[in-house]
């Protein structure tokens, strides 16, 4: 009976080991290396932070915008820069988080003077008091174990003017029950809302560390709707773990991608 068991904990433990496998080679292995592409102009500066990227602007008055806040708990990447362009952690003025996944705001504790932004239905998960809902989440952590306060609630497609930086939130549920995507200084910031493959086509949100995959795509269709006044502006389509690529290009794959997997 206990060789029984013990098989049968030995298959389960290797099917899980197989699926944790498969889906870190669909994220690492298929997609584009984070940060590669095209730059993205504008003084915009790409931090890496192992494989989350944080992006800098600097604004009026010398302050400085992040969109999210990488995975070091200490902050050393952010800091860094922000060292190398003569700034502490006082002059971060905002924080504009995608989702609230340990890997994009990590440091949000560290910048004590920042107002920190996202989708106001990101609000509880940020703080801990709503669950992922994810299937890994479920099993190792059902609610985010380091939690942070949203200073600032965004609503879908509300623009923020951050001394003289506009950013556009647009919300895209189904990674998380907040998740939002970015828009400012001609970049669209998709946080893990899509990723990017080698072949340069949209990959879907990742079903594991999701709270609704198919949620989450259809998100994306409806984004495209709301985007599509503005087309011409977007430059550039970001993606924290997978690299960039140009307006027109992304724009085409994401339609594609939208015209494919979207609920009918």
């Amino acid at each position: 009976m206990l060789k029984t068991i013990l098989k049968v904990v030995g298959v389960l433990v290797l099917l899980f080991g197989l699926l944790i496998g498969g889906t870190i080679f669909y994220i690492f292995g298929l997609n584009q290396k984070p940060r590669s592409g095209p730059a993205l102009g504008h003084g915009i500066e790409q931090i890496a932070d192992s494989i989350a990227t944080t992006y800098y602007f600097e604004v009026k008055g010398g302050k400085v915008v992040l969109i999210d806040a990488g995975l070091d708990t200490t902050g050393a990447p952010i800091l860094a820069a922000l060292k190398a362009h003569g700034k502490t952690a006082d002059d971060v003025e905002a924080i504009f988080i995608t989702h609230a996944h340990t890997d994009h705001t990590g440091a949000v504790n560290v910048f004590k003077k920042a107002k920190v932004y996202a989708m106001k239905d990101e609000v509880g998960v940020a703080a801990g008091t709503q669950p992922y809902g994810s299937p890994l989440a479920n099993i190792f952590a059902k609610t985010n174990p380091m939690p942070f306060k949203v200073t600032n609630p965004l609503s879908d497609q509300e623009t923020i003017d951050v001394d003289g930086l506009k950013v556009t939130a647009y919300a895209v549920p189904g990674h998380t029950p907040g998740s939002g995507v970015y828009f400012a200084d001609g970049v669209l910031f998709v946080g893990d809302a899509f990723s990017i493959g080698k072949n340069h086509k949209i990959r879907g949100p990742v079903y594991l560390f999701s709270t609704n995959a198919q949620e989450g795509i259809d998100s994306l269709a409806k984004l495209l709707k709301e985007l599509e006044p503005r087309y011409k502006e977007i430059e550039f389509i970001t993606s924290s773990h997978s690299g960039t690529l140009p307006g027109a290009e992304g724009l085409a794959a994401l339609q594609e991608f939208v015209k494919e997997h979207a609920s009918k």
